[in-house]
């Protein structure tokens, strides 16, 4: 293996930035081996004294975790997404004796530039600007330089909100536990010789060409492009042939890999499709099961024996000073039980206090408070709590019956995200007494026909009335207001409504609401 350092004035014509990065790809991380993992894999024995001295016991590695929405306050994404996506990241590392746990509070950056940036190099000196000492950084940004995530050594880990779920998030703390890919050496697709390998029907190269200018460990001041050629893996693990221990990602107990981009797996064992043949002529079908794979998340489980012992004696001999905590609370947290409001209850008071039980294991509550149907645009609040209570300032007015209040609480603590939300309970509130003192408004009224179609009309007959202001909405299934009218009732007994020509067919609901708040609701179906 070589490196060639060129500066980019020179090679700029044959090397353009998609060499080093390929926003098509799922993840910027470097293509290439540390030079500690190279040390490393020159002789593992040499770490098993000081892996032995662990104990077996876990090691619990810190991370500051900071979401970045816009400069408008605007993207950031939900913060129970992201406890649930540090679930996903312990128990993805579950096997291999490493946990993580969440270091001081979550942070919030408000800042365009950083939360859709183009160039690793552009996140990795705002990485510089937030960084915690003695932490690995995650950032979650709405766009990571078009990957869905990528590492570099001298800032953290930056991770796209739309791949916040699956195996991403580990995937890139492997690379930051000095895990390269399975395929290295085939991110850039290019033979030794400079030729794209565009067809896996002949013989692999026995060496490609890899750049991995923007993943230095530190940020160079300079223009220099680095260059390094890899052993392209043969299948055969043992005999004159093999050469496992130093070509590709140098690990032995990992498969032979050349697929670079996502793929699916053909069956049950997370074998790829695509047959590949190596530098000898073996035929092979990359394994999706190792998480420094590219296979989709339904392939990918865990991390080789080599892997695992390579990223402890990486943390033990290069960051030990993320050792300083190995007693955090990660103490699994049990059933939340809800007090009050009550599922199904109609209260008077419109400025509701929930509670709920301090439950076993948890530091941390966070309450969410949504108008039914569950949607983005009908939450109302989202509060992080150390209480077991919440008394609210916003006024809950009565709503209709079939599109009530929700809420749920999120318990946990920073070392044990996984608890999830507790059921949902549903409540709404009622008018206060002097208002429901007043005398029924609408003592009857209906639609008919109630099933018809777009196009089409129905009428609403109403009889039995006060004199009084009303108002008409026609609701969506799914909870949202697509028809609002005013209405005089003292001079309206019956309406007919031309029901749109583009409306789906599907189930409405169309309420009758007074201005004294009293409201009634009915069905209309559109064949």
């Amino acid at each position: 293996m070589r490196i060639m350092l060129i500066t980019i004035t020179i090679l700029s014509v044959v090397f353009n930035s998609s060499f080093a990065q390929n926003p098509n790809l799922p993840c910027g991380t470097a293509p290439g081996r540390s030079a500690w993992l190279k040390d490393y894999q020159q002789d593992p024995s040499r770490f098993s004294e000081l892996l032995e001295s662990r104990n077996g016991g876990i090691m619990y590695l810190p991370l500051t975790i900071h979401i970045v929405g816009r400069t408008d306050s605007v993207g950031a994404v939900g913060y129970d997404a992201v406890l649930k996506s540090f679930c996903e990241l312990n128990e993805d590392f579950s096997a291999t004796g490493i946990q993580f746990f969440i270091e001081g509070s979550i942070r919030y950056i408000y800042e365009t530039e950083f939360y859709s940036h183009d160039s690793v190099k552009a996140g990795g000196i705002r990485m510089l600007q937030y960084n915690v000492a003695n932490t690995i950084n995650v950032y979650f940004v709405g766009n990571p330089a078009g990957n869905c995530g990528y590492n570099l050594p001298y800032g953290g880990i930056a991770m796209g909100n739309g791949c916040i779920f699956g195996h991403t998030f580990a995937h890139e703390m492997g690379h930051c536990l000095s895990m390269p890919h399975t395929f290295l050496g085939w991110e850039g697709g290019y033979s030794w010789n400079g030729n794209p390998v565009q067809s896996f029907n002949s013989p692999a190269p026995e060496m490609v060409t890899i750049n991995y200018t923007d993943f230095k460990d530190t940020i160079y001041l300079n223009d220099t492009l680095i260059i390094d050629t890899v052993f392209v893996e043969n299948v055969a693990r043992a005999g004159a042939t093999a050469n496992c221990s130093f070509a590709a990602d140098g690990f032995c107990d990992t498969p032979s890999d050349y697929l670079a981009f996502r793929w699916l797996c053909s069956n049950t064992n997370s074998i790829s499709g695509q047959q590949q043949l190596d530098p000898d002529s073996v035929s092979f079908r990359s394994d999706g099961w190792y998480i420094m794979s590219y296979a989709y998340d339904e392939c990918q489980v865990g991390f080789s024996q080599e892997q695992i012992d390579a990223m402890k004696a990486f943390v033990l001999t290069k960051k030990p000073n993320w050792l300083y905590n190995q007693s955090p609370m990660n103490d699994s947290v049990g059933l939340l039980t809800k007090l009050a409001p009550l599922d199904a209850a109609i209260i008077s008071d419109q400025n509701p206090r929930f509670e709920w039980n301090a439950t076993t294991g948890a530091t941390h509550y966070f309450l969410e408070i949504y108008k039914e149907p569950y949607a983005a645009n009908q939450i109302l609040e989202r509060v992080l709590l150390t209480d077991t209570f919440y008394q609210t300032n916003r006024v809950f007015s009565p709503r209709p019956a079939i599109f009530p209040y929700a809420w749920r609480v999120y318990p946990f603590n920073y070392g044990n995200t996984c608890a999830g939300y507790s059921p949902v309970t549903y409540f709404n509130t009622v008018l206060s007494a002097a208002v429901e003192q007043a005398p029924e408004l609408i003592l009857n009224w209906d639609i008919y026909p109630n099933y018809t179609s777009a196009g089409n009309s129905f009428k609403i007959r109403i009889s039995d009335i006060l004199p009084q202001l009303a108002t008409l909405n026609i609701y969506s299934a799914t909870g949202q207001i697509i028809w609002s009218e005013h209405l005089s009732l003292d001079s309206v007994q019956e309406l007919e409504f031309a029901v749109p020509a583009n409306w789906a067919s599907g189930l409405y609901f169309v309420e009758l609401g007074t201005e004294n708040g009293l409201r009634s609701v009915k069905k209309l179906i559109l064949k």
